[in-house]
């Protein structure tokens, strides 16, 4: 198993001037279906640098822990990408295209990631060169026809991190297709422990910037940490999630 977080940029140091590579990858997220056209998505990979960079797409699947620990086991047997390997010039773009060719059929949806790396290359330099080298792992959801998601959610307790009080919710899956919960609006309310009544009602792009995408598998659960300005009490708490 190798461990990565969503986005990874590893430094390899070769011999000033600091040569930076810079690339945009969208989107971060695909979801594809079993069989059929659906289960084919692109991604389009864009060199904004000045120089010509090599990428490679691997792929892999993907175990997340209740606390959102990313395990990840090699996958490419499962899916179809071309180009696997391309260099991007300068200014350009690539779609990479990437098709799901699982032979079982899906009791649920699968949680896989591309994990689009930038390919090291020894330059010509004189001095010292410090070459920056990205990884961008997208999340890619295959999902079989008919499957849906079915969340419930509690609230464990209160917590405080970094000297941040909030509260930390549960939220379980036990439904068939993987759910985000950043993609969903939440509402917290209850009382402070000053005594004073909070509520804090969060549409899906401000959560988002709070948990992430929030992905939880089919069959999972993860619990998040949600700030709040004043610890609360816990026997006061209500927490809902819209659709």
């Amino acid at each position: 198993m190798r461990y990565l977080a969503t986005f990874f940029a590893a430094i390899a140091i070769f011999f000033i001037p600091v040569v930076a590579q810079a690339a945009q990858v969208t989107p971060m997220v695909l979801t594809l279906d079993e069989i059929g056209r659906g289960a084919t998505g692109r991604v389009e990979v864009a060199n904004t640098g000045d120089e010509p960079v090599p990428f490679e797409v691997l792929m892999f699947r993907a175990q997340i822990s209740e606390d959102g620990e990313l395990a990840l086991a090699a996958a490419d047997e499962d899916f179809l990408v071309f180009p696997p390997q391309v260099v991007i010039e300068p200014l350009r773009q690539q779609i990479f295209r990437i098709q799901y060719i699982g032979d079982e059929a899906l009791a649920h949806s699968q949680v896989y990631y591309a994990s689009i790396r930038e390919v090291p290359i020894k330059r010509e330099r004189k001095g010292m060169n410090l070459q920056i080298v990205s990884t961008f792992n997208v999340l890619v959801n295959v999902v079989p026809s008919g499957a849906s998601a079915k969340a419930s959610y509690e609230v464990l307790g209160i917590e405080n991190r970094d000297g941040q009080p909030g509260i930390v919710v549960r939220v379980t899956n036990s439904g068939t297709r993987f759910m985000a919960a950043g993609r969903r609006d939440w509402l917290i309310e209850g009382e402070t422990i000053s005594g004073q009544s909070y509520k804090k009602e969060y549409r899906s792009a401000e959560i988002g910037g709070v948990i992430g995408y929030g992905v939880v598998p089919a069959g999972g659960a993860r619990k998040f940490f949600i700030p709040t300005p004043e610890a609360l009490r816990v026997d006061t708490l209500n927490v809902e999630m819209g659709s």
